[in-house]
């Protein structure tokens, strides 16, 4: 398909859930958020019913559908990519996948420009002792791995340089490092206008065939996994 006009974009990869449509002939865009730590299985698909009526276009005209693929909660994450599978599978649309990381990074340098050697980090919360990581040029290509790594670990990649931080896990590493050459500044959802764009962009750099790209989950890390405090009671037959 390469006559692409129509995107919807769905996200709940970190704490909240959105949706936008997104018209690239007409270079208009509608879109609803919520920040929200859960829930998001109820809130998602009307709040997408809701934006793609609120662009009078209905879903026939939905041409490619495109999702946060992660790193992010492992509930949202699910919860986003079926939505985002279904959807497409329902309309018969492609459907592609965009890593947060690069969503967080694209958000920030489409209303900023950085300054002569300086790059964009994006620090992104795992609410547990680390942070999901990974640095951008100006132009938001990726210049490091997606990683998962400490507070230690991110300041020993930044190195000195300088370096604006972005994400929603800002706060909580500027308590543990605040050093000179780094700027930061709070993102705490994606935006799936943003995402919209760059899953089109992302898709027809690609080619623009086939049905599914880069739509597996990207997670980083294994979930966690805890024995019951309470054994199962065992039974047995004499």
């Amino acid at each position: 398909m390469t006559g692409i006009s129509t995107v919807l974009a769905i996200d709940s990869a970190m704490n909240g859930c959105g949706a936008a449509v997104y018209m690239a002939g007409e270079n208009r865009v509608f879109v609803k958020t919520a920040q929200m730590e859960r829930g998001q299985a109820e809130v998602l698909v009307p709040m997408v019913q809701e934006v793609v009526a609120q662009a009078g276009c209905g879903f026939d005209a939905i041409d490619l559908v495109v999702a946060t693929r992660g790193p992010g909660a492992f509930t949202g994450l699910r919860i986003g990519l079926s939505t985002a599978k279904s959807t497409a599978l329902a309309l018969d649309v492609p459907v592609a996948g965009v890593s947060t990381l690069e969503v967080l990074a694209r958000q920030y340098l489409e209303g900023h420009s950085l300054k002569d050697r300086q790059k964009c980090a994006v620090i992104a919360e795992t609410k547990r002792e680390d942070f999901y990581f990974q640095i951008f040029d100006g132009q938001g290509v990726a210049v490091s791995q997606p990683c998962v790594a400490t507070a230690a670990e991110i300041m020993e990649q930044i190195g000195t340089g300088p370096i604006v931080a972005v994400g929603d896990g800002i706060k909580r590493f500027s308590v543990l490092h605040v050093p000179e050459n780094i700027v930061f500044h709070e993102i705490s959802l994606p935006d799936p206008a943003v995402l919209a764009r760059l899953g089109l962009e992302q898709y027809k750099a690609e080619g623009g065939g086939g049905r599914q790209h880069n739509i597996e989950p990207l997670y980083l890390r294994a979930p966690d996994v805890s024995q019951p405090k309470t054994l199962p009671r065992v039974l047995m037959n004499k």
